[in-house]
């Protein structure tokens, strides 16, 4: 499946130096997790080169900058810039995503998802559920990930600080030239009850 789409996508790149990147916020603080207020927060994405470049896509607090994580190499994970968000987050030198709840630092985190790699260039679903019980469920290449479910009584659920819709591309501390580091987003969807 090539990336052009039938009505366009938004390309974030390219990314080609070394602790850099490009991530859009949304303005305004708009999401706020509440048990019996279902949320759907879910995207369309390709990424070329996914072995080589972090990204990322969710939920962060007003105060945080996604990439200020940029810094982390193969095997360190986690964004040191987020304090409190629902989101995923994939490390350079990996080609599966990680699902992180993060609340005053403190986070609850699943690995490693789908069972199969990204592939260059190749759209992919991804997202996240809150259902009225307040639980969170994750979906990645259109399929739940039954075993990244985040329980409501989780303490590190961000259930006191306003969120806003944050996605992004960018490369780590290596510069790898030969390496084309875009995010293409097809469309995005973020919707919770009043």
């Amino acid at each position: 499946e090539g990336r052009s789409q039938r009505y366009g996508a938004l390309r974030l790149g390219p990314v080609n130096t070394a602790n850099r990147g490009i991530e859009v916020q949304e303005k305004s603080a708009s999401f706020r997790y509440v048990k019996g207020k279902r949320m759907w927060v879910f995207a369309r994405m390709a990424l070329a080169s996914p072995g080589g470049s972090t990204a990322h896509f969710g939920l962060a607090s007003t105060s945080a900058t996604m990439l200020a994580g940029l810094g982390n190499t193969q095997g360190t994970r986690g964004i040191p810039g987020v304090t409190d968000g629902i989101y995923f987050h994939k490390i350079p030198g990996e080609t599966r995503w990680d699902f992180t709840v993060r609340q005053n630092n403190g986070e609850t985190r699943r690995t490693q998802m789908p069972a199969t790699a990204l592939a260059s260039d190749t759209y992919q679903e991804l997202g996240f559920h809150v259902d009225l019980d307040g639980k969170i469920h994750v979906y990645v290449a259109d399929a739940e990930q039954t075993t990244a479910l985040v329980e409501a009584t989780d303490a590190n659920i961000p259930d006191d600080t306003d969120l806003r819709l944050s996605f992004g591309v960018g490369q780590g501390p290596q510069v790898l030239p030969a390496l084309v580091r875009t995010l293409d987003l097809d469309w995005i969807v973020a919707i919770q009850e009043n």
